[in-house]
């Protein structure tokens, strides 16, 4: 009853407070639901309201790390962490530094995480929870992100990338990283 009830506010309010607290239900209720971490970061890079979105933001980072708990060995867990995986790794993708965000994160330092630091904790969680199957696809998506043009946009992206990067070479053969980066 309350999976479908979050499930349609999902789909059918506007309301971005509604939208989120439904998305945050639905992953405490099914922690790799797809929809659910796929609204969170959509709120996350299109809020106009800066605690809106750093909220979606740090819930994502609890998702993510409530996926690390469950049965791997299960074929349903694993395709909803496949789909979580290429959800977070295309936020990385997309990530922007805000200076909106700095300039409230100054002013109000009761936020548990920056919107930076988040970035890294995500990338954390990520690492933690890549299977060996994951590794080659994650290294060719995000590659390009560690040339120096990114560095000087985002240098937490930048950091989050390298850190994933070098979790899958030190979990992947060297031919095998060598072709992914190539």
């Amino acid at each position: 009853m309350a999976f479908s009830t979050l499930s349609q506010i999902l789909e059918t309010t506007q309301d971005e407070w509604e939208r989120l607290y439904a998305a945050e239900g639905l992953v405490k209720i099914d922690p790799g639901n797809s929809k659910a971490i796929a609204t969170l970061c959509q709120i996350r890079e299109s809020s106009q309201n800066r605690v809106i979105g750093l909220q979606a933001f740090e819930s994502l980072v609890n998702a993510v790390q409530h996926l690390e708990q469950l049965d791997l060995d299960n074929k349903l867990v694993k395709e909803k962490l496949k789909q979580a995986v290429l959800v977070l790794v295309q936020d990385i993708q997309i990530f922007q530094e805000y200076d909106d965000y700095k300039k409230e994160f100054s002013v109000q330092p009761t936020h548990q995480l920056s919107y930076e630091s988040s970035l890294l904790d995500i990338a954390d969680s990520l690492t933690k929870m890549l299977q060996s199957e994951h590794l080659p696809q994650v290294v060719i998506t995000l590659k390009d992100y560690l040339s120096e043009k990114f560095y000087k946009n985002s240098s937490y992206r930048y950091e989050a990338v390298l850190n994933i990067i070098w979790h899958c070479a030190e979990n992947l053969t060297y031919p095998d990283f060598h072709k992914a980066m190539n």
